[in-house]
């Protein structure tokens, strides 16, 4: 949940606030949501789409 409320920030355009505290910020959420998705889904073809999406996202930056 962290993560997506992250992505909506970025959506919005707020890339001026402090994007590397940002970035770091994301990547620690993305390593919670890679563990709660891992408990709560064992599905391995889903996590691989949200890892391939979590990085065309780090790209876009």
């Amino acid at each position: 949940m962290i993560k997506i409320v992250g992505h909506f920030g970025f959506h919005k355009g707020d890339r001026t606030s402090q994007p590397y505290q940002s970035t770091a910020a994301i990547a620690a959420s993305t390593k919670l949501v890679f563990s709660l998705t891992g408990l709560l889904s064992t599905n391995f073809e889903f996590r691989l789409m949200f890892y391939q999406y979590s990085n065309s996202f780090y790209t876009m930056q």
